[in-house]
């Protein structure tokens, strides 16, 4: 494909030249689940999802597929991301409040991320979370026990919690 003078490449037609030279690339499946509630208004899905795959691209060459794209939460509190998710094809799924502020968001997501790990339909080799909640943390150490990558996206503050640095890759 041109552009001004510039062949663009696209990532099947790159993946297509490496198999073409006998290079084979291992498929890598990532899950990706948003907490909604406690990054709805900090959150850029469009730059996130790159920096993902610029991730991806720094270690082994591998084909990446976003196999799970799952946000859980109060779907009243994103309405500057609902075009994001809906771009990126992410399942919203609603999760009201019950009792005060608290909702059951992580539980739905946790309980998503263990079928994942169980079904193995695909069978996800990365776990993606994007939250604030500790709540997380038991799922994410689960993964890891089972020997899957599981990252934390998260403020940098919140980042360096040893509840968070114990439990992620």
């Amino acid at each position: 494909m041109k552009s001004g003078g510039i062949i663009l490449q696209s990532r099947t037609e790159q993946l297509q030249g490496v198999r073409s030279q006998g290079i084979s690339r291992m498929r890598k499946f990532i899950a990706v689940y948003i907490d909604l509630e406690n990054v709805a208004g900090i959150l850029n899905l469009d730059k996130m999802l790159q920096d993902i795959i610029l991730e991806e691209d720094k270690e082994d060459p591998e084909e990446y597929v976003f196999a799970v794209k799952f946000a859980c939460g109060n779907t009243n509190s994103i309405s500057k991301l609902r075009e994001q998710l809906i771009n990126h094809n992410f399942d919203i799924r609603e999760a009201p409040h019950i009792s005060g502020k608290k909702n059951r968001a992580d539980l739905i997501i946790s309980l998503n991320a263990f079928e994942k790990l169980y079904l193995e339909k695909p069978s996800i080799d990365r776990f993606v979370f994007v939250t604030r909640d500790s709540d997380f943390s038991v799922i994410m150490d689960l993964l890891r026990k089972y020997g899957k990558e599981v990252w934390l996206i998260t403020q940098a503050d919140d980042a360096q919690r040893p509840i968070f640095t114990s439990c992620t890759d």
